[in-house]
């Protein structure tokens, strides 16, 4: 077993078995149990989705969140849609962005 690189109160008296996934025990039959993963960065994002195949439950936890900004969900005009089915969704972006004229940009197939 894998000493835990992080204090959470209560890890002391954990019973269960505990490793990095950096370290991964493939020995260790996961069929129908219990599992947390600590952290939700890129190995949680991979190793969460993989071992709920298996496993019974799948507890997630994050230590610290992370720092993202704010969601500015909006709808499009109908001058973004157009230019978007026309010319792509980065092409649309530079033209917003810009002020350029959509007919400024060359369409392909």
């Amino acid at each position: 077993m894998m000493s835990m690189h992080f204090e959470i109160g209560g890890h002391e008296t954990f019973a269960g078995e505990n490793f990095h996934s950096a370290r991964w025990r493939h020995d260790l039959d996961l069929e129908g149990r219990r599992a947390g993963v600590i952290g939700t960065g890129d190995g949680a994002a991979q190793l969460a989705p993989e071992i709920a195949e298996v496993v019974s439950h799948v507890s997630l936890f994050q230590r610290t969140p992370h720092w993202i900004a704010p969601r500015k969900d909006r709808r499009c005009s109908e001058e973004e849609l157009t230019i978007n089915n026309r010319v792509g969704s980065m092409e649309a972006y530079k033209a917003r962005t810009a002020r350029l004229d959509p007919e400024d940009f060359e369409v392909t197939a």
